[in-house]
This record gives C-alpha cells, sequence and structure tokens, in this order.
C-alpha cells in the first residue's frame, strides 16, 4: 500500500508521466483511504482490533456477573472501563445503578439519564430515577419518573410498588386506589394499606384489608397490620380478637403478646388488667427485654388495680432501669402517697420535676402532686410556695386553687384562706361538687371570724 501510495504522488508531482485519467483514479483512492482512517478514528479513539473488541465484552460479561452478586463497587470499576460502543445504554443503566447502591445518587442520575429512551432498558433506569428523587425528598419528581416507569412496564412489581408509595406521599388517595385496582394484586393492596395507615387514613384502609382476609384469612401480614390499625385507634376489643387469632394460628411472638397486653390494658376494665399484667409478663420472659417502660406499664396497671405496693415495687425497677425517666419517678411518687409515704414521695417527685422543666404540661404534674405530698405532711409553706407556681403557670388551675385555700386555711391564715377559696368557688367547674360545697362551707365560717 505505501509503495502504490509514493507511486502515485510522484505522477501527480510530474503531469508528464502520467495521463489525466491515471492521476484522477490515484486521487479517489487516497481521499477513500483518508476518510475511512478519519471514521475510524472519530468514532473509536483508534482502530480497534477485533482482539479488543473480544475483551470489551469480556469486561462486560464479568462486571454484570459482579453485579448480579451485588458486589456493586467492583463492578463499578469494570463499567467505568466501558463505553457507548461497548454495551449501548446497558452501560450506562448498570453503572447508574451501580452508582446507586453504593449512595452516590448525584453521578447515578447523570448515568441514568443516559439511557436511550427507546432502550428496552429505560423503564427501568426511569425507575431508579425515581427511587432517587424519593429518597433525596423530591416525590413530586419521583413520582414523574415512576409513572414513565409503570407506563412503559406495567408488569414490573417493584416499579409499581414505589409509584404506590410516592403517591401516597403526595396524598394523591384516588390514584394510588384506582391503580391498585386496575390488577388487585394482593402485594400491590397490602402497600397501598400500608401506607394509609401511616398517615392514619384507617378508615380508608379497614375494608381493603377485610377483602384481602376474605380471600385469604390465614395472612399473617394482612391480620397483623389489621390488629395494629385497631390499636391505634384504640378499638381494643377488636385488636385484642385478631391478636389472639394470630397467636392462635401462628404460635407465640413477643411482640404480638406484649400488643395484646397494652390492649387488655388499655380497656381499663379490672378483669383485663389482671390479663395484662400476666401478659406482658410473659413477653418480658420470652423477649428478655429490660425497658423500664414495659416494666412502668405493669406499674400502672397495679396502681389502677388499687394494688400500691405492688405497683411502687415495679415503678422502683423503672426508675433504676432509666434513671432519667420523670415518668417514673412521677409515677413511683404517686404509689409511696398512696402507700402513705408523702416524703418519700416529695423526693421521688422532686427528681422528677428537675428532670422535666423543659415540659409544661408534666411540670405542672409533679408539681401539683409535690404540694399535695407537702400539704399531707403538714409542712404548709413549702405546699404553699409550689402550689403558687402552678398558680404562676396555670392561673386557671381549680387544684392549685383549692390547695392553697387549704394551705392558708390550715395554717390559720383566714384572710388568705377566703381569698383563695373564692377564687376557687368562681373558677369551680362542677367537675368536683364535695370540694365546692367544703369551700362554700369553709368560707361561710370563716367570713363570720374577724
Amino acid at each position: 500500500m505505501g509503495a502504490l501510495r509514493v507511486y502515485g504522488m510522484s505522477k501527480l508531482e510530474n503531469p508528464l508521466l502520467a495521463d489525466r485519467a491515471s492521476a484522477v483514479r490515484v486521487s479517489v483512492a487516497m481521499i477513500t483511504m483518508m476518510v475511512l482512517v478519519l471514521i475510524s478514528s472519530s468514532t473509536f479513539g483508534a482502530p480497534q482490533s477485533l482482539s479488543a473488541k473480544a475483551d470489551s465484552g469480556r469486561v462486560f460479561d464479568q462486571a454484570v456477573k459482579l453485579f448480579d452478586l451485588a458486589e456493586y463497587q467492583k463492578a463499578l470499576v469494570l463499567f467505568n472501563k466501558l463505553n457507548l460502543v461497548d454495551g449501548g445504554s446497558a452501560v450506562y443503566y448498570y453503572r447508574g445503578v451501580c452508582l446507586y447502591e453504593v449512595g452516590d445518587y448525584s453521578k447515578s442520575l447523570i448515568a441514568l439519564a443516559a439511557v436511550d429512551s427507546a432502550d428496552s432498558l429505560y423503564p427501568l433506569a426511569c425507575f431508579y430515577r425515581g427511587k432517587i428523587m424519593d429518597a433525596l425528598g423530591d416525590p413530586a419528581q419521583a413520582v414523574k419518573y415512576l409513572r414513565v416507569a409503570v407506563t412503559r412496564d406495567s408488569t414490573y412489581g417493584p416499579a409499581r410498588l414505589e409509584f404506590i408509595n410516592v403517591l401516597l406521599k403526595l396524598r394523591e388517595f384516588e390514584e394510588a386506589k384506582k391503580f391498585v385496582a386496575e390488577r388487585s394484586d394482593a402485594m400491590e393492596v397490602i402497600a397501598l394499606c400500608k401506607g394509609l395507615i401511616t398517615i392514619r387514613k384507617y378508615d380508608a384502609a379497614y375494608p381493603l384489608l377485610a377483602k384481602l382476609l376474605a380471600v385469604d384469612s390465614t395472612n399473617a401480614i394482612v391480620n397483623l397490620m389489621l390488629a395494629d390499625a385497631y390499636f391505634q385507634t384504640g378499638k381494643y376489643s377488636l385488636a385484642i380478637e385478631r391478636y389472639s387469632f394470630i397467636l392462635q394460628t401462628f404460635g407465640p411472638s413477643p411482640f404480638v403478646i406484649k400488643r395484646l397486653a397494652l390492649c387488655y390494658g388499655g380497656t381499663k376494665e379490672k378483669a383485663n388488667l389482671e390479663i395484662a399484667i400476666t401478659l406482658m409478663s410473659r413477653y418480658l420472659i420470652l423477649s428478655a427485654d429490660t425497658a423500664s417502660e414495659d416494666i412502668e406499664n405493669i406499674g400502672l396497671w397495679y396502681y389502677d388495680l388499687g394494688r400500691y405496693d405492688s405497683a411502687e415495687n415495679y415503678f422502683e425497677k423503672a426508675v433504676k432501669l432509666d434513671t432519667l425517666d420523670p415518668q417514673a419517678w412521677l409515677n413511683l411518687g404517686l404509689a409511696l402517697m398512696q402507700l402513705g409515704q408523702p416524703r418519700g414521695a416529695i423526693r421521688a417527685m422532686r427528681t422528677a420535676y428537675s428532670l422535666s422543666k423543659s415540659t409544661v404540661s408534666f411540670s405542672l404534674s409533679v408539681l401539683k402532686g409535690m404540694a399535695a405530698a407537702e400539704l399531707r405532711i403538714k409542712d404548709y409553706d413549702e405546699a404553699i410556695r409550689t402550689y403558687r407556681r402552678v398558680f404562676e403557670i396555670d392561673p386557671g388551675c381549680e387544684e392549685a386553687l383549692y390547695g392553697l385555700a387549704l394551705a392558708y386555711d390550715q395554717s390559720q391564715h383566714p384572710k388568705e384562706a377566703r381569698y383563695w377559696y373564692q377564687r376557687f368557688i368562681v373558677n369551680d367547674s362542677g367537675h368536683n361538687p364535695s370540694l365546692a360545697n367544703y369551700a362554700r362551707r369553709r368560707l361561710k365560717e370563716l367570713s363570720t371570724k374577724r
């Protein structure tokens, strides 16, 4: 080829040695060769041999194998060595998914956006773009990609489930329900119900779950979802029925036993409180759980049953497990008050107050408990100070008004006692007639004294 090119050039340089036809033939041949070289260089960077193409194919296959094994970081290294010519849109798709799996969302979006819209992988690329936008807190953009994904491929389950979840985040309930109704797939109905329950749309979830159970009454997931929905809405009788069915059908589960205990306790019925204590005690044995909240619940149920010694025992355990729990300290103080130990109650309540100053309503409860205990031990000055703190926070608190009147009355300060009895009577809501009657009687008696 080189000798021909030189020979041709020499004839062109000396027209006397060749005719016009010979020159034209040589010129066309040279131009054709140059164009082929340019096309080859611009497309591939350099002429690619058959062995190089085979190597790219092997790299792609090895990268896909690593991808299938969830070795995304290793697969990404190999996919980054390839370009569009090596694997078409597949390279960008796999590269984008690998970047998604390793948490590099921005680069993943760029790679996935390069997938050709005519390619069969395009719906999957849209699915991942939707997942990324949802993870980045932009469900409005996510739903656009996901809508394309489910429109282009209506059979891909993960995309359909993600689309349902994002629709629910956007409060597009009707569209979500209509979309699920197209196929009535059990998993999609379950996903819809989970979303509805998460956003507290219980009334919309109940009939859907009931339909699922009509088809398969032993579906564990559906039974548990329905039981949890009943529990969350305070429908304890229905929840008890459903949780009991789960235990009978699927065997003991610590989680279900605990929920069942809370349901029985939530009814506040004495017979059910005994069952709640038994179930929660069983839960603690099965789970080896040491959460102070569960111990405290048993204490509360004993307190509601009037068994204050047992309640105090469990509240003591609770504060030992969590010394920073103000509610447990308050409960301990209340139990000690019922057991006739006001000094111990004051210590517990002061601890509760020191831990709860950031919560106004709880602080009020603690202060009222402390004041009542101080009044019980006839520490009138402290009781007055504590009740005044309650009054400063909540000027309309009837308990504080009555407590101040009583403290001043019992400490022989009739003028102040009359003033606070009068304030209490004016603010009386009628919830405790016996206190109101006593306040009126004492106000009349004190008014006759000089």
